[in-house]
């Protein structure tokens, strides 16, 4: 068997967490030949900030995935906040949160 592009797997919780440190923000790390994946937390737990370090820092052949909604549902409305004015694409509308939301710490999106 041909081993594929990835060599290590990190499986990462984003939602949860109001704001700053805490226990509600996961990440889990499974190496190439590990069972199954390790729990990773510095003392105190993690920001959201810290966790995009982290991602930003890992070597190539890292498959990453993050459990987040990339947006609010579209399809039954055909909108993603009905009777708001924003856009309806999913880049431009993230967009636009981050433009809305940009003073808010840890990337918590709080003001929307």
């Amino acid at each position: 068997m041909t081993p594929g592009p990835y060599r290590r797997f990190i499986a990462i919780d984003w939602s949860g967490a109001k704001t700053g440190y805490s226990k509600k923000l996961t990440v889990a790390l499974c190496e190439e030949g590990q069972d199954a994946p390790q729990l990773i937390a510095p003392e105190g737990g993690w920001t959201r900030e810290a966790i995009a370090d982290y991602v930003a820092g890992q070597p190539a052949g890292t498959l990453i995935g993050f459990d987040f909604s990339f947006a609010p549902p579209f399809l039954d409305k055909g909108s993603y906040l009905p009777g708001e004015d924003v856009p309806n694409e999913g880049p431009d509308f993230w967009a636009h949160v981050d433009a809305v939301c940009s003073a808010d710490a840890d990337c918590g999106a709080r003001t929307f």
